[in-house]
């Protein structure tokens, strides 16, 4: 295995390692979380989401970037 295949493998796992752990976060929260009575919509959907969505975030641009340096 060369140095940039060896890149884009480790990029893929931990992208992947990332989304899981991001897309756990939310749906936990989800799941959790009571609907606001009389709160924005919008508002509720931003408390569940903001933790999640930065891993889930980190996990596209690592994977990009390992798509770039593997070329």
């Amino acid at each position: 295995m060369d140095r940039l295949e060896l890149i884009r493998v480790a990029a893929f796992a931990a992208a992947s390692a990332l989304g899981v752990f991001g897309a756990w976060l939310i749906f936990g929260d989800i799941s959790t979380v009571p609907p606001a009575a009389g709160g924005s919509l919008i508002l509720s959907i931003a408390a569940v989401l903001h933790p999640g969505v930065w891993y889930l975030l980190a996990a596209i641009v690592i994977r990009q970037i390992g798509r770039r340096v593997s070329r």
